[in-house]
């Protein structure tokens, strides 16, 4: 399913919608607090627990475009970063590590490899 479908959004609506004393339907951005015209401003559906980290559709909450623009780097990097930490931990991608070159010796003196003479 898409990330910020139909059913993500109208849930995310039902869930968080109020109503003004003059009757028009209000949701307010859980980033910056803009109260914001669900017919008139772009707004999304941001899940605040994501589904990488085992988040429903049920968890989201609306943020402004703006506010959804700054958030989402930030979310990818936190979670490409915890995926290349399980990968390496559970011996899905290897440490490629460093091995001395075949036939060197370090020399202490120069900080690198030097081939050994034969």
């Amino acid at each position: 399913m898409a990330r910020n479908s139909l059913r993500t959004r109208r849930i995310c609506f039902d869930a968080h919608k109020w109503q003004t004393p003059d009757g028009q339907w209000r949701l307010t951005c859980a980033g910056c607090g803009f109260h914001m015209d669900p017919v008139r401003d772009k707004w999304q559906a941001d899940h605040w627990v994501r589904h990488a980290d085992g988040g429903t559709d049920e968890q989201t909450q609306p943020l402004c475009v703006p506010c959804h623009k700054a958030k989402t780097p930030t979310d990818i990097r936190e979670v490409a970063k915890r995926k290349r930490g399980t990968d390496r931990h559970f011996g899905i991608k290897r440490s490629r590590g460093f091995s001395r070159p075949k036939g060197a010796k370090f020399d202490w003196s120069q900080g690198k490899y030097v081939r050994e003479p034969e």
